[in-house]
């Protein structure tokens, strides 16, 4: 999952830090899940667990092809 974050010091200020940062879901973490969904007897496409997962299709495909 990806979050974008703002970073702000105390007095609201950037202080030279980055104003957001990306956080993205652990390959791992990808897979577990995908495995979770396939485990329920739920068989969705590439498409609709990327949207979910917040990466592209393509990453889901090598992810299953892992």
């Amino acid at each position: 999952m990806r979050e974008l974050r703002q970073q702000r010091s105390v007095d609201g200020n950037p202080g030279g830090e980055p104003l957001a940062t990306l956080h993205s879901r652990p390959p791992l973490e990808r897979m577990l899940h995908i495995h979770q969904v396939v485990a329920a007897n739920k068989y969705p496409n590439t498409v609709s667990l990327s949207r979910e997962l917040e990466v592209t299709s393509k990453t889901i495909q090598r992810d299953i092809e892992f």
